[in-house]
């Protein structure tokens, strides 16, 4: 067998490029590289490029390459002293350890996971068109928008997060970048961000990626690169407005009828008592219908565990055995409302540990430079502030649109105006804290110019 950086002439054997699934129970295969050969400058940089793609290999021990042959093959076994000769061009050698790859033989473009998650109305769109503007600019390799979020992270990570893609064809059509971001070990080449946006990213990130995020900051830092955690929040009386002028209780009178308001906002604000601190959190509906579940906190409330039973069976038990029914604190269409109200607000502060960046909608500026000094970006300028209007909003000048429209925070009573101070009491608390964090971005908490509806 070879030692490590020792290079034979020839290679193992004949192959095919194989699925990246196969690294886990085939003997050998052709990796598909994500590079174009024609940029590859020596065959020292090939040599390196095919050790990442090892890495990231579970059975692969050793490694042919070729640059004359535009080939880079991985085996589980090999003879390095009966090497085939047959094919000219070839060299082999062992695969090299993790710490052994961090000494790079040609300068390797470090990886970077930015995990984005996002509540409701708090500048997800802007932030994500920037990332776009990123991406087209080739500052990123690629940005996983939300609803392919579970396909990216579990089909890198599935063993490391003990979770499974679920790549449905609605994921694999939204793909943002190179489609190569998606194949098996891309990480270990590219930088990535990934959108989290509730209920299906709340999930995710709190019940499947906190859990394990600490292993997964050490995998990426093996290979020299960083996994950074961001989010947002926004001023709750604002943020209130803009879910009802968004999302505003509607319901029709008859079939020929068009949709009109339901409720008045004052009667629809009593809802929303702790509603933007809870989508920091996940609820369990197994047998404690009330309870909070702090995935980052207590991680083996949310890893699956196995249970032996009487009958020799086992049973999976925890918040991620019962994936289907964990929920979100709150539910957005037709109306947003919170479950538990205040009782939310003490793990949805502690929920802001993790995170590497906080920010509120009033200091995107300052987030966008401190994005840029952990990921080694250069955009330019600030991005605008953007009002966006999806999918379930009423129509502009519609009956609905002009009935939650004629709402503000000037047509309101003085005694309803107390009231709603007294329900964004708690989100007030939660705003709070992240402006505190905001202040420790690059230049602090500064105004990007931007005025919030």
């Amino acid at each position: 067998m070879a030692n490590t950086h020792q290079l034979h002439t020839g290679y193992c054997d004949k192959t095919k490029v194989s699925n990246p699934r196969q690294c886990s129970h085939e003997d050998k295969g052709a990796f598909k590289p994500p590079w174009r050969w024609n940029a590859l400058r020596s065959e020292d940089e090939l040599a390196a490029r095919c050790q990442q793609l090892c890495l990231a290999c579970e059975r692969c021990r050793f490694i042919s390459f070729s640059l004359e042959q535009r080939d880079c093959s991985w085996y589980h076994e090999c003879d390095t002293e009966r090497l085939r000769t047959d094919v000219a061009g070839f060299r082999t050698e062992a695969a090299t350890s993790t710490n052994q790859t961090k000494i790079a033989w040609v300068d390797l473009p470090a990886p970077r996971l930015l995990l984005f998650y996002h509540s409701h109305k708090a500048a997800g769109t802007t932030m994500t068109g920037w990332l776009g503007r990123m991406l087209r600019q080739g500052l990123l390799d690629g940005h996983v928008i939300f609803q392919a979020a579970q396909c990216y992270l579990c089909g890198q990570f599935g063993k490391l997060l003990r979770c499974a893609p679920g790549c449905d064809e609605y994921a694999r059509a939204r793909r943002l970048g190179k489609p190569s971001v998606f194949e098996g070990g891309a990480w270990a080449r590219t930088r990535v961000s990934v959108e989290l946006h509730t209920p299906a990213g709340q999930q995710l990130l709190f019940q499947t990626v906190l859990p394990h995020l600490a292993a997964l900051r050490r995998r990426y830092t093996d290979h020299g690169g960083e996994v950074v955690l961001v989010t947002t929040a926004r001023e709750p009386l604002s943020w209130i407005f803009s879910v009802w002028r968004m999302w505003p209780p509607r319901r029709r009178a008859g079939k020929a009828e068009p949709l009109s308001l339901a409720m008045p906002f004052p009667r629809w604000a009593l809802q929303m008592r702790g509603a933007q601190a809870a989508q920091f959190v996940l609820l369990s509906t197994q047998e404690e219908p009330q309870r909070v579940v702090e995935c980052h906190a207590a991680p083996e409330q949310c890893a699956p565990q196995s249970t032996p039973t009487p009958g020799g069976a086992t049973h999976r038990r925890g918040a991620a055995a019962h994936a289907p029914r964990l929920r979100s604190a709150i539910r957005f269409q037709p109306s947003v409302h919170s479950l538990l109200g205040c009782e939310v607000l003490p793990a949805a502060l502690r929920a802001l540990s993790p995170f590497d960046l906080v920010a509120t909608t009033a200091c995107l500026g300052s987030l966008v430079r401190g994005l840029e000094a952990r990921l080694g970006l250069r955009s330019g300028r600030s991005p605008p502030l953007i009002a966006h209007r999806p999918l379930g909003a009423p129509p502009p000048n519609s009956l609905l649109y002009n009935q939650s429209q004629a709402w503000s925070w000037a047509s309101l009573s003085a005694e309803e105006r107390r009231s709603l101070r007294n329900i964004t009491r708690c989100d007030r608390r939660f705003y709070e804290l992240a402006e505190s964090r905001a202040q420790e971005l690059p230049g602090g908490c500064t105004r990007s110019g931007t005025i919030e509806w």
